[in-house]
């Protein structure tokens, strides 16, 4: 295959490379001999040597990767997902990052719709769409605020959805009962849910918490609602 050969002609040149480590030139040396093989495939055979050799480039080079290194739009069908009635409210999410990484557990675990709120960092900023791997590009999602976010539940799927807020003080993850159709406030990186948010969550379904055990005893935002989401999903799921 062409590929094949270009490739061994490439990890051949970085083997022959002194200033490059002897480790590095060594598997260089290895992967070469891999992609010589008659029956070598691009996808099979190669994809890991492709990936070690190009971070240890990387890291030859005191260049750090980003997880969006691996970010390609625009490949992803929103039709494979499979979604419950399970939606989220970002309260006052101010880091790009953590919004993208939300879309990207929301993905993950059948959340139907994300809303957010004025306050939002945008899923549309560059680093918001690389830290969600693709999910802003399949989630949909809309600007309102709560009690119109509730409304338009309400209205889409003919029932009351019921509301809560992951914070702390609440209901520990496991005794939770989640709703089978319901919206998660997940509040902001300072500040929590805000006032107005837990007081309606209160009416409905209430508070969940996550229980931890660090000395910190808090959780980064994007990681509070993959935990959540996991829960939730796999409880409605059966």
């Amino acid at each position: 295959m062409p590929d094949c050969e270009y490739l061994c002609g490439l990890f051949s040149m970085l083997a022959r490379e002194q200033k490059l480590p002897q480790s590095l030139r060594q598997r260089a040396q290895n992967y070469c001999e891999i992609s010589a093989r008659p029956n070598a495939t691009l996808s099979a055979d190669l994809i890991r040597p492709i990936s070690d050799i190009r971070y240890g480039l990387q890291n030859y080079l005191g260049h750090t990767p980003a997880d969006w290194d691996f970010y390609q739009s625009g490949q992803l069908d929103r039709s494979e997902r499979r979604v419950q009635d399970i939606y989220l409210y970002l309260d006052d999410i101010r880091s790009p990052f953590n919004v993208g990484a939300i879309f990207r557990a929301a993905d993950s675990f059948g959340v139907r719709e994300i809303f957010l709120s004025e306050g939002c960092a945008s899923p549309e900023h560059p680093r918001a769409a690389r830290s969600s791997m693709g999910a802003v590009e399949l989630i949909p999602w809309r600007c309102a605020a709560l009690p119109q976010a509730l409304r338009d539940i309400e209205q889409d799927r003919a029932t009351q959805p019921s509301l809560l807020a992951v914070e702390t003080g609440g209901v520990s993850l496991e005794q939770f009962r989640f709703p089978p159709v319901g919206m998660a406030v997940i509040g902001s990186e300072e500040l929590g849910v805000s006032a107005e948010a837990l007081v309606l969550a209160q009416a409905s379904a209430g508070r969940v918490s996550i229980p931890t055990a660090g000395a910190k005893g808090s959780l980064n935002v994007a990681v509070a609602a993959g935990i959540v989401l996991y829960h939730w999903w796999r409880a409605l799921s059966g």
